[in-house]
């Protein structure tokens, strides 16, 4: 299927504006929101990127099963890290 300029123009509009609130959103002190807000931008874009110019929305069910498997491979990366991270016990510092 062929893309058309407009298409490209309005996800390009779209990650810009998205670009802008990641630029808004590091102004602000979010608390123990911020990493989640900015993760969610992040993967936002991510999405975008995907859907329009890697072309997943014409995508055949082979290649989406792929993207989902390596979607997955890497949530199970970062869940591990992140247990083995937070397992840690950090010793008390002297004074």
């Amino acid at each position: 299927m062929s893309h058309s300029t407009k298409s490209y123009i309005a996800t390009f509009k779209l990650l810009f504006v998205l670009l802008i609130a990641t630029v808004a959103v590091a102004q602000f002190d979010f608390g123990p929101l911020n990493d989640l807000v900015a993760m969610s931008i992040a993967v936002a874009k991510a999405l975008v990127i995907a859907v329009y110019f890697m072309h997943i929305r014409e995508a055949g069910p082979l290649a989406r099963v792929f993207m989902v498997a390596g979607v997955m491979f890497l949530a199970l990366l970062m869940g591990l890290t992140l247990i083995d991270v937070f397992s840690r016990i950090i010793p008390a510092t002297p004074v």
